[in-house]
């Protein structure tokens, strides 16, 4: 009579085992907690991302609107870090921003080192000018 029960009891926890452990979809911890979003918005947000990015990356590269460009890098990084493990849009947005911002760093380093460079070169240099 007791093997019967605990047969039935061992069953029981098999199925019950089987039924937690065979879920459909894995889902990460993060997107769990934070990211409670179907697979559609996750991509338009890796796609403005994206976008965000290549102009973020063009823009930086004109002296005019570099600071356009920095401000459009930062929005870049900051939509595509958070999904970037879901959408390959997200990352490379994300890489593109980041570039972006190296470039933007470089550019305000050169151009504010050519226009100071008068100022610390000795005077009979100065007819280069």
């Amino acid at each position: 009579m007791d093997t019967e029960k605990e047969n039935k009891t061992d069953a029981e926890n098999k199925a019950t085992y089987e039924a937690e452990t065979s879920s459909e979809e894995y889902v990460h911890p993060y997107q769990a907690d934070s990211e409670k979003k179907n697979v559609k918005d996750i991509s338009s947000q890796g796609t403005i991302a994206l976008v965000l990015g290549i102009l973020a990356l063009i823009l930086s590269l004109r002296p005019v609107l570099a600071f356009a460009g920095l401000v459009l890098a930062i929005l870049a990084v900051v939509k595509g870090a958070p999904i970037r493990e879901f959408s390959t849009s997200a990352k490379a947005g994300w890489v593109l921003g980041i570039i972006a911002l190296v470039l933007f760093g470089l550019g305000l380093i050169l151009f504010l080192g050519f226009f100071s460079l008068p100022f610390f070169m000795p005077p009979h240099f100065m007819w280069c000018f």
